[in-house]
């Protein structure tokens, strides 16, 4: 009797939001496989955000500088049945090909309609869909998964911790200011714009996450915010682990963030995730998943000017973030939290 379960690599290694999209997948293989025996290769950086996973999986880190040949020694002492590559990058193909798997399995990252979105503003109106891409990528295998959301989990430690944080600042708004490229990062005039049209005595409580290097600007901003209004409340996210980052994204009542990785996190985490798109757009494929997720863009003719936002504006402003719809932003803001709570939804 065979009595052999089936080993299976899943591969994505980076960046934030990606990874957190993939857990779809490993949700999804380990329901239509139960006794699948999971494999996930990832950056060292990303390692952290399954740590209490709801998923039985080995995380193989890929640590920064290690070399390609060291990190397969890492997983060669596996004989894979079948690998999902989620990256298709050339490091990702040589990897999956010196595994020598049984069955292989590789994104279709669908370039000619993202060109033709950027070049031609074709295809706008056919939006794509990077969570489709990777669970469509599971097909070959003979597994035709829906698994709607991508899902990250908190210990119960850390679920009280939001809980905690939800009573010291309910109806808190998280705001995602970073964004690996500048171009993505919302202007400061946006978020006053949106917060200027919202119910002053409802919502009193942000948390600002971004890098380090958005520290000066997200300081002037909450300055300028305090002057207008003294009874905010306004914490600066920065610096934190990113298993703290989690629990305080989970903390927040609702999420709004420039097209980034911060934002597919917040979805991932239960938090409903609302988008802010300029130079890129939502039918590049990245739009955020989940529960109230909703992406926002305004329309503006040379929008997507790149297919992931790191070309600079070659007009004399980002008339792609001017155009954004403010008034519907906050009105979305306020339909989400209720007026009772803060209420997220941080998943267990």
């Amino acid at each position: 009797m065979n009595t052999h379960s089936p080993e299976i690599l899943v591969i994505r290694f980076s960046s934030l939001g990606d990874v957190a999209l993939a857990s779809a997948v490993l949700h999804g293989i380990a329901r239509a496989i139960p006794d699948a025996r999971l494999t996930f290769a990832t950056k060292l950086a990303y390692q952290p955000l399954f740590e209490h996973f709801d998923v039985p999986v080995e995380i193989v880190a890929y640590r920064p500088g290690q070399s390609l040949f060291d990190y397969r020694k890492h997983l060669s002492s596996v004989r894979y049945d079948s690998i999902v590559d989620l990256h298709g990058s050339v490091r990702s193909v040589v990897l999956s090909a010196s595994l020598r798997a049984r069955q292989c399995t590789r994104i279709e990252k669908h370039v000619s309609e993202r060109r033709a979105m950027v070049r031609r503003k074709t295809g706008l109106d056919h939006p794509l869909s990077a969570l489709r891409a990777y669970l469509e990528a599971l097909k070959p295998l003979g597994l035709d998964v829906d698994e709607p959301f991508p899902r990250l989990c908190l210990s119960a430690e850390e679920r009280g911790r939001v809980r905690d944080l939800e009573s010291e600042n309910p109806s808190c708004i998280g705001i995602g200011w970073g964004a690996r490229w500048p171009t993505k990062v919302v202007p400061p005039q946006v978020w006053n714009s949106v917060l200027d049209r919202l119910d002053k005595n409802r919502f009193n409580h942000l948390r600002l996450f971004g890098l380090g290097s958005d520290q000066p600007a997200i300081s002037s901003f909450v300055q300028e915010q305090q002057a207008k209004r003294p009874t905010v409340q306004a914490r600066i996210e920065i610096g934190h682990p990113l298993r703290e980052v989690m629990v305080r994204i989970a903390s927040c009542a609702v999420f709004i963030s420039s097209d980034s990785g911060l934002m597919h996190l917040a979805a991932a985490l239960g938090v409903p995730s609302f988008g802010l798109f300029g130079p890129t757009h939502p039918a590049l494929g990245f739009a955020p998943v989940g529960p109230g997720a909703r992406a926002f863009h305004g329309g503006t003719w040379c929008s997507p000017c790149h297919r992931h936002g790191a070309a600079p504006c070659f007009r004399e402003r980002t008339f792609c973030f001017d155009d954004l719809n403010t008034t519907d932003i906050a009105a979305a803001i306020t339909n989400t939290i209720p007026r009772e709570t803060g209420g997220s939804g941080a998943h267990g």
